[in-house]
């Protein structure tokens, strides 16, 4: 239970966040960046569905590859037609996307567990969110990019 309902955190610049997804960013910038996390891209892609364009729904991920290279993997592995709405260029890709997602979660524009369409079908994608506001979604990515990509300054600041 939350000793402050309904509080939020401010971080600095832009973000306001709740105070459970306030927390759960806390938590994840303390681990600091993965060995393993690369630099990459944070990419929207939206589909055609029944013949027509669907900008309202957004496929947020990433890639340490080219986006196109990613779309041309989605697009074999899925068999749907899909297109690029913006791309984001970022120093550590996987911890850009986490705290991105946190932030759409916490404002209510994901989708939820959907099921894959095409050939995936059979999977759940969790990756979908609410774009009818799509400025919204830019500033959540643009903002979380110059976050992350200004922490290069304090982790690898020498004493």
């Amino acid at each position: 239970m939350d000793e402050f309902p309904g509080k939020q955190i401010k971080f600095p610049f832009y973000s306001d966040v709740k105070l459970e997804t306030g927390k759960k960013i806390f938590k994840r910038l303390l681990e600091g960046v993965s060995i393993h996390d690369k630099k990459g891209w944070i990419y929207s892609f939206y589909k055609k569905i029944d013949g027509t364009w669907q900008e309202q729904s957004l496929k947020i991920g990433r890639t340490d590859n080219s986006v196109e290279k990613r779309l041309r993997q989605w697009t074999n592995q899925c068999g749907e037609e899909l297109k690029i709405k913006k791309s984001w260029e970022t120093k550590w890709n996987h911890l850009t996307e986490t705290l991105v997602h946190l932030e759409l979660k916490d404002r209510g524009l994901w989708l939820g567990n959907i099921n894959g369409g095409g050939k995936c079908n059979y999977e759940i994608q969790k990756e979908w969110f609410s774009a009818s506001v799509f400025h919204e979604i830019d500033n959540v990515v643009s903002y979380w990019v110059r976050y992350v990509d200004a922490l290069e300054r304090y982790y690898y600041q020498e004493l």
